[in-house]
């Protein structure tokens, strides 16, 4: 399957990875995502409190094996069986991840790295997943904003 790009109308708060876009468009990023051809998979992560909470939310839209715990860990060990399951090309679209990084950085960071590794790893199999990451203006302040 050829490699689909993320739509040029979206408006987007930075060029490249991670991909941010603004929460007020919320909706319209999701249809012109799905219109791409996109499979899309909403997370709301506000009130996470561990990785434990962030999984889980995962495992509310996307299919795990029934064996998979819910740590990172947990996740690599299942890796196959998540490719296996997972609809590709994916939009893995995040929102309240700059609650979780006032409340707790160090979970909100992690996040962000295992999520981009995890969608590093399935790209090099040949499996799309696009990491977005929705942000009330001005965003966090810890991104840096280009332009």
């Amino acid at each position: 399957m050829p490699w689909l790009e993320l739509p040029d109308e979206v408006v987007f708060l930075d060029d490249g990875k991670p991909f941010l876009a603004r929460s007020s468009e919320r909706s319209t990023v999701l249809a012109r995502l799905r219109d791409a051809g996109f499979q899309v998979a909403a997370i709301d992560v506000t009130d996470a409190n561990d990785t434990y909470s962030v999984i889980q939310r995962l495992r509310a839209v996307l299919s795990f094996p029934s064996w998979c715990g819910s740590g990172w860990d947990s996740i690599n060990d299942a890796y196959e069986e998540l490719r296996a399951a997972w609809p590709f090309p994916l939009a893995l679209c995040i929102s309240g991840l700059a609650e979780v990084f006032n409340r707790n950085p160090k979970l909100a960071l992690k996040t962000v790295v295992r999520l981009h590794n995890l969608a590093d790893s399935f790209g090099l199999d040949g499996d799309q997943m696009e990491p977005l990451y929705f942000f009330d203006e001005p965003g966090p302040t810890i991104l840096p904003r280009s332009g």
